[in-house]
C-alpha cells in the first residue's frame, strides 16, 4: 500500500512538472526506478528483480526507439523505465495496450487546446511531425548523414507532455491487475 501510494505521488508529481515546465527531472525518475528494483526484489527475490530488470530495460528499450524519432523527449524514457521497473515485464504489454490510445487522446487534446481547436492547424502540426519522421528514418536506412533539427519539427514532436499519458496507463495496469 505505502508503495502505491509512493507511486501515485510521483507521477502526479511528474504530471505536474510536465505540464507546467515540460521538465521530468532525474531526482524523480531515478529513484522512482531504485524503488520499483527494491519492491520487485522484495516480493519475489532473485526472480522478482528480473523480472523487473526486464521490465525496465523493455520500456527503456522501446521508448528510446521512440526518442530516436523525436516522437517523446528524454524524460518520458526515464520516467518510462522508472515504470517498467515499478510493474514488471509482466504487465508490460497491458500498460502498453494502455498507453497506445491514452496517448492518442491527450496528443489530440492539446492540439486541440493549442490550436483553439482547429482541425485543419492540428493536422498540419502533426504531418509535420510524421513526415519529418518519415524522411529521417529513410536516411537513416538509405546510409545518409541526417539534420534531425532540419528534417523533423519540432513544434509537433515536442508538443505533449508525455507523463500525463504514461501516469493514466499506469493507473489503468493497477486497476487491470485487481
Amino acid at each position: 500500500m505505502a508503495g502505491t501510494i509512493m507511486l501515485l505521488a510521483s507521477l502526479t508529481v511528474a504530471v505536474y512538472l510536465d505540464l507546467r515546465y515540460e521538465w521530468l527531472p532525474n531526482w524523480l525518475s531515478v529513484p522512482l526506478a531504485l524503488a520499483g528494483l527494491g519492491i520487485g526484489a522484495n516480493t519475489n527475490g532473485l526472480l522478482g528483480l528480473r523480472d523487473h530488470v526486464l521490465g525496465m530495460v523493455l520500456l527503456l528499450g522501446i521508448y528510446g526507439a521512440i526518442y530516436m524519432f523525436r516522437a517523446c523527449r528524454g524524460g518520458d524514457v526515464k520516467l518510462c523505465a522508472a515504470i517498467g521497473a515499478w510493474i514488471g515485464f509482466a504487465n508490460v504489454g497491458a500498460f502498453l495496450l494502455s498507453w497506445v490510445p491514452l496517448n492518442a487522446l491527450v496528443v489530440v487534446g492539446i492540439a486541440w487546446w493549442k490550436n483553439g481547436f482547429s482541425a485543419r492547424a492540428m493536422w498540419r502540426e502533426q504531418r509535420e511531425s510524421v513526415l519529418g519522421a518519415v524522411a529521417w528514418a529513410q536516411a537513416i536506412a538509405m546510409g545518409g548523414e541526417v539534420n534531425p533539427g532540419a528534417t523533423i519539427s519540432r513544434k509537433g514532436a515536442h508538443s505533449h507532455p508525455g507523463a500525463v499519458a504514461i501516469a493514466l496507463a499506469v493507473v489503468s495496469v493497477m486497476i487491470w491487475s485487481m
